[in-house]
């Protein structure tokens, strides 16, 4: 993972609200005489597809573990395939609000 002061935000969020660290990403070499590494970058929000960075702006990534902390990940229902459309089903609408012109609901 990567320390993200320097990537571009999501619109609409203020950098405050972003993570502090970008990734999982992946290592491709390691410069032991700079200790910089190299890593690979193919999202959008990144403007580059290879950085470099110094050895304190990087951190191993630890997944979660499930047993320890199971309310940490939520997986998410696959889409179903709706007029050539993939589309997601909900139970009910629990809660809806307009947010900067857009409508934003809460759903089960």
């Amino acid at each position: 993972m990567v320390y993200g002061h320097k990537f571009a935000t999501e619109s609409g969020r203020r950098k405050k609200l972003e993570p502090r660290w970008q990734g999982p990403l992946q290592v491709l070499d390691y410069d032991e005489q700079t200790q910089n590494y190299t890593v690979k970058m193919d999202s959008k929000i990144y403007h580059t597809k290879d950085a470099v960075f110094p050895y304190s702006m990087v951190k191993k990534f630890f997944p979660n573990d499930n047993g320890r902390f199971p309310g940490r990940t939520h997986a998410k229902p696959g889409p179903i395939l709706v007029e050539e459309m993939l589309e997601w089903e909900a139970e009910e609408v629990l809660d809806h609000r307009e947010c900067y012109g857009k409508a934003q609901f809460l759903v089960k």
